[in-house]
């Protein structure tokens, strides 16, 4: 998704006309397997059949991106999307709902979940916030409870909160921080009103600052409980955060944080989004560069009080001192590590 507004999508059209097609009706959507041999191998998904197809070898780790790695990734975008869109337009059709709810790793496609309500006749999308493998196991462990044990459904309970991992308190938290630390360093320990002001003036400094509070998310997105923060306003951030902390690709964008009843200021967005899935453009004029992607977009997310009140308030606080309620936000993690469930892990990496 992040490479493919760089590149060129004509150049490699070709190449995914000929790894799929559809059935003489045009309904379904057929995948050509000789190029693949995911279902086949452990080690694995494609064979040198498609290397020819498309041209060039695989990107090994660190080498260089060039430039028709981002065509590449502009014409698997757009083909992504054409199919996704007629496989829902193909399924309205014979559904009279005007609600979807997706599933699976690639509805973690921000970039195409921006865009289903102006290419479909759907009104409605529900992304839940662990729609992969992951989620689909709580959909199973769910579906066997109430349809094979029957036990009824408990209407009015939360099930929308993505923050079910551990917490701990501040006696853990005590401990832990002394067991790191020598005696002679110094803890600083604030109220929630303090904490927040402090938080967000070292983030109007330019300051990169790791946010551990509450439970873990459950799920890919970090949504303010296991975050990395910095200034959406400052150029320079991005670069700095993908270079020393993240250590990935520059190209690489970064999601906004914004309070709820403020989103459509800033970003044309018919819904808000508290998952952090679905990209929309931002509104001209809105000044955060470390945000905004190459194409003028932004994946973001919808924060409300009563989901995350002391991240909430943060955001708020930011809003007093620079004038937008818009944090910079990325999963607390290095390159090629989980987010940092714990806080010995969270003090150690950053």
């Amino acid at each position: 998704m992040g490479l493919a507004p760089y590149g060129d999508s004509s150049k490699y059209k070709n190449v995914f006309d000929k790894i799929s097609s559809f059935d003489w009706l045009g309904e379904l959507l057929i995948i050509n397997q000789k190029y693949f041999t995911y279902q086949t191998s452990e080690n694995d998904m494609f064979n040198n059949k498609l290397i020819k197809l498309i041209g060039f070898p695989p990107r090994f780790k660190d080498e260089p991106i060039e430039q028709y790695h981002k065509d590449l990734a502009a014409a698997l975008q757009e083909w992504y999307e054409s199919q996704f869109y007629f496989i829902i337009n193909r399924v309205s059709n014979n559904w009279t709902s005007e609600n979807l709810v997706l599933s699976g790793g690639c509805a973690y496609n921000g970039t195409a979940n921006g865009k289903i309500k102006k290419f479909t006749s759907i009104k409605n999308v529900w992304i839940p916030f662990a729609p992969s493998d992951a989620g689909s196991a709580i959909g199973a462990c769910l579906y066997h409870y109430h349809l094979t044990l029957g036990y009824p459904k408990i209407k009015g309970g939360d099930n929308q909160s993505p923050y079910l991992g551990p917490e701990w308190n501040t006696s853990e938290l005590y401990e832990i921080i002394h067991d790191h630390f020598s005696k002679d360093t110094k803890v600083e320990y604030l109220y929630d009103d303090e904490l927040v002001k402090k938080v967000a003036q070292l983030v109007k400094d330019g300051n990169i600052v790791g946010w551990f509070q509450g439970k873990t998310e459950f799920g890919a997105r970090a949504l303010g409980n296991r975050s990395i923060l910095g200034n959406p306003h400052l150029s320079d951030i991005r670069d700095r955060i993908n270079k020393v902390v993240k250590k990935r690709e520059m190209f690489r964008p970064f999601a906004p944080s914004v309070t709820y009843e403020d989103y459509q200021k800033y970003f044309k967005s018919e819904e808000d989004v508290p998952y952090m899935n679905q990209v929309v453009q931002v509104i001209s004029g809105t000044p955060i560069p470390s945000v905004t992607h190459v194409d003028n977009s932004a994946r973001i997310q919808t924060v409300k009080r009563e989901q995350n009140s002391l991240y909430y308030d943060l955001l708020k606080e930011f809003e007093k001192i620079t004038g937008t309620p818009i944090l910079l936000n990325t999963s607390f993690n290095l390159k090629d590590h989980t987010m940092k469930n714990d806080p010995e892990k969270a003090i150690c990496k950053f």
